[in-house]
């Protein structure tokens, strides 16, 4: 059977790719797109998009919201 020849993130700091088990992982907020090169010649594309969690969203503006007022 044929398998993923190679796969990759256009941002890695967005979104960044488990090389051994093809998993995507969120980096930080923001869109990205990842390519899957096929062992058949064929390319899947997949946009990605990463959110912040509620409680996320809540450290970062507990310990940097003062950072905007400067």
């Amino acid at each position: 059977s044929k398998g993923i020849k190679s796969i990759y993130s256009l941002h890695e700091d967005i979104a960044l790719v488990n090389k051994d088990d093809r998993s995507i992982y969120g980096a930080s907020k923001g869109e990205t797109t990842v390519t899957a090169n096929l062992e058949t010649g064929q390319k899947i594309t997949y946009n990605v998009t990463v959110y912040y969690e509620n409680w996320q969203l809540f450290i970062i503006y507990f310990l940097f919201g003062f950072l905007w007022y400067i």
